[in-house]
């Protein structure tokens, strides 16, 4: 599950924050790596000229399939890196 707003930024516009609520046992990787792919669909669907913000913790290690997946490390197309100055968002 997710909670997630889109919020109006005076002079800027809007900007979409998501916040997923995990599974926290090492086991429930299934669970979170379907919430990746979900957010991923979130983003695509209520994209704006600003960033969406992902806040929160997936109770995920950095090598783990759901956090390679949201940062381009995986085989699946995941969330645009918020540390690529490339691109304009996640």
């Amino acid at each position: 599950m997710d909670l997630a707003v889109v919020v109006e930024i005076p002079g800027r516009g809007d900007q979409l924050f998501v916040v997923p609520t995990t599974p926290w046992r090492l086991e429930h990787e299934e669970a979170r790596e379907k919430q990746a792919h979900d957010i991923t669909d979130l983003d695509a669907r209520h994209r704006t000229e600003l960033p969406t913000i992902v806040a929160g913790d997936f109770n995920a290690g950095p090598s783990s399939p759901t956090i390679r997946y949201l940062t381009h490390t995986s085989t699946t197309r995941g969330l645009r890196r918020a540390t690529d100055p490339a691109t304009r968002g996640l």
